[in-house]
This record gives C-alpha cells, structure tokens and sequence, in this order.
C-alpha cells in the first residue's frame, strides 16, 4: 500500500510541479491515504460522476428506472403516481393516477411500451405508455406490493409483498403461474434473471432465496446478513446477484453455489437499493446516509461517492449505456448522474484538488 500511495503521490506531484517529500506518505493519516488511493482509482478507471440535473418531483420517490432507449425516467412515489420524466429537460411527461396507496416499485417492460407499479394499496398495476392508461386487470396481494419485475421477453411479472409471498404470473392471462413461499418476514424486493429462468427475492426475513421460475421451487437460499433485504439485482452476466441490507453491507452471491464471494463494505447508513452496471463491472449503491456509492465487482474497490441528495436514498439505477446513474431519495429529488466525458479536464481538477489537500495539511 505505501509502495501504491508513493508512486502515486510522485505522479501527483510531478504533474502540478510541487516539490515535496515522498517519504511523507508514509505517516499520513489514513483517511488521507484513502482519499489520495480514491483519486488514482477514479482517475485510472474513469468512474467520475458528477451531477447532470436535479428534478424536483414534488413527493418522496420510493423507486426510480431508465427506459430502455435512455431518454426518459419513470417514478413512484409517496403520493400514489407514477411519473415519466424528460432526461434532457428534466420535465414531466406523463403522470399516471389510479393507485389508492403510495408507489413502492416501478419497471419498465424491456421494449418500453408498458410498465409496472406495486403500491401500498396491495395490487401491482400494468400500464401503456403511449395511452398513458391502465392495461386490464391488476395483480393482486393481500397486503404492499414492494417490489416489481418483469421478464425480458415479457411473458412473466413477478411481485413481491408484505404478505411474505412473491408471485409469477403469466403477462397475458394475469394468472398466477407459481407463489413462491417459503420466506418468514416479507419480501421486499424482487428481480428476474436476464433469461428468465430464476427469480431471486429479498425479504425482512433476513435471506434472499433464488428460485427456478419453471418449477416455482427453491433453487438457493443466501444466508448471511443480519437485517431487513431491502434489494436484490442479477448481474447481467448471469453468473452473480447482489443484495443490500439495512445491516449496512452489500454482498455478491455465485448463483449456482449460494456462496457469497464479496462484501462491500464503507456504507454508514442501511442499504436501501443496489444496482449492477450494464457491463458488469460496477455497481451502485443508495444508502440512509445520504451517499450513493459506486463500486467495482472484482475487487471490492470504492470507486466513487456520489454526494448530493439531503435525505436517505431510496433507490438507484443506471441507464442501459452505463453512462447516467439516477438516485432518488427521501428529500422529493431525483438526481442524474453523468460519468465525465472531459477526461483530461477532469483529471487536472483531481490533480489541483488533491495539491490543495496536501498543502492545507502541511505535509510538504
């Protein structure tokens, strides 16, 4: 490590011609040399975020997602609406109304011409974009629906609720097709595997079980954390899920063993919503304490805080080209994301930020 932070003080240093000690990296603070390391990784990875827009959405935001071709967001939220909105503009486009209880879970079909809502008032209810309009029947609980998915050929949703049980049904008939029991607390987040052969669901129970959709039987069940599974996401891989926990930790699963093979630790607050990036390797994370954090898979690594919103955030995604991350949070706010596309320009501020750091603490 001092080796690391050695050769990359000199670079440091070198670029913006300060003169100064390389020896001093060896009695830093750690906080300073994890802060110098954040630095090298974001500048070698390029993982900056920064802020693109914030858009003001009148109500706490339980669940935020892309579309598909990357233009536009969908939201539920506390006052019982769906909303689109226009990434460019940061406008709404569309509000959809008919839910009786708050919006915990929003998902758009993977062709956007439809998406999905689960709500307080216990039904998960399917809509058309274009029409803006309610599509037949609704799916119904006996108690929340918290969280909604649908498979990517469209042939299947799955919902998740309070009542401890989630359920497969067929998109056409809106039929159940399997429950899926077994957990002791409630289920609290859902999601599908890209080709649609398993469902994972997280629950207050404290596991994530994994499921064959065929079957509708038990594939898995995670064990590890020590809180509420607030979120759960397949890798698109398909050879990993991850899940987020109000015991603060964030944990990556191997699908065909349930072993878990890596802790994501630096949350200071209880993991609302995770998320994998389009190309696997990264994550993002939407804590209680007000940080959305990106992370990468194989090494475990903090590439990024994302620092901005003044409430928890409740829920995170990213956009199919990887390049937008929206987090959405309890103070009413949605905020996008944008990774830098001014390398060179951004690499010179980190290089300035990181001289003024050095001299404010009087190391050279």
């Amino acid at each position: 490590m001092k080796s690391f932070a050695r050769q990359l003080l000199s670079l440091i240093l070198l670029a913006n011609s300060v003169t100064g000690s390389l020896n001093c990296m060896e009695s830093l603070p750690q906080d300073i040399m994890r802060y110098i390391t954040s630095l090298y990784v974001g500048i070698t990875l390029r993982h900056d975020f920064s802020p693109l827009k914030h858009i003001p959405t009148k109500s706490i935001v339980y669940s935020v997602k892309f579309s598909p071709d990357g233009t536009k967001i969908l939201t539920g939220s506390w006052d019982k609406t769906a909303r689109v909105w226009d990434i460019s503009t940061g406008t709404l486009l569309q509000e959809f109304t008919g839910h009786t209880g708050g919006v915990n879970s929003v998902e758009f079909s993977y062709e956007g011409s439809r998406f999905l809502t689960g709500s307080w008032d216990k039904t998960a209810r399917i809509w058309d974009m274009l029409s803006g309009k309610q599509l037949q029947s609704t799916l119904e609980h006996t108690m929340a629906v918290t969280s909604v998915a649908e498979s990517y050929d469209g042939t299947l949703f799955l919902t998740g609720s309070n009542d401890t049980v989630a359920r497969l049904w067929d998109s056409v008939t809106k039929k159940v097709v399997h429950e899926l029991k077994g957990h002791t607390g409630l289920v609290l987040s859902v999601a599908l595997s890209p080709d649609g052969k398993t469902a994972l669901t997280g629950s207050a129970d404290m596991t994530a079980r994994l499921w064959d959709v065929e079957t509708g039987c038990l594939l898995k069940e995670l064990k590890g954390h020590i809180g509420n599974v607030f979120s759960v996401a397949f890798n698109p891989d398909r050879k990993t899920v991850l899940t987020g926990s109000n015991d603060t930790s964030v944990r990556l699963w191997d699908i065909k063993t349930g072993k878990q093979i890596r802790e994501f630790t630096a949350e200071a607050g209880g993991v609302n919503s995770v998320a994998f990036s389009p190309d696997c390797k990264t994550l993002v994370t939407g804590s209680n304490d007000m940080i959305a954090r990106v992370w990468d898979v194989s090494t475990g690594n903090l590439l990024k805080e994302l620092i901005g919103h003044t409430q928890p955030i409740l829920s995170v995604a990213w956009s199919s080209d990887g390049n937008l991350i929206a987090t959405a949070s309890n103070d009413m706010n949605v905020i996008l994301w944008q990774r830098s596309t001014d390398f060179g320009n951004w690499a010179i501020t980190r290089r300035k930020s990181a001289q003024e750091l050095f001299l404010e603490k009087g190391l050279y």
